[in-house]
């Protein structure tokens, strides 16, 4: 996640969300005892992407958003 924060700064559009997608990932698929608020920051990142690019997604980062909200407060459940 850190790498995907970091590059949401300073790196190149495509390379900011591929590390933010792979972090996600990494996080959805922990499982049962995956950190959500490590995996909310993980899902922010990626809006920060969506939104940091030369054609912004805000639509997407909006929903992405609101998923943290759900990540947060255990409204989705982590993939097994």
């Amino acid at each position: 996640m850190f790498a995907a924060s970091t590059l949401t700064r300073r790196s190149g559009t495509a390379r900011r969300r591929s590390w933010a997608r792979r972090s996600v990932a990494a996080h959805e698929a922990t499982g049962p005892q995956v950190n959500r608020e490590e995996w909310g920051h993980a899902l922010l990142t990626l809006s920060a992407a969506l939104i940091r690019r030369d054609h912004p997604e805000p639509e997407e980062a909006a929903r992405v958003d609101v998923q943290v909200l759900d990540v947060v407060d255990g409204a989705i459940p982590p993939t097994p």
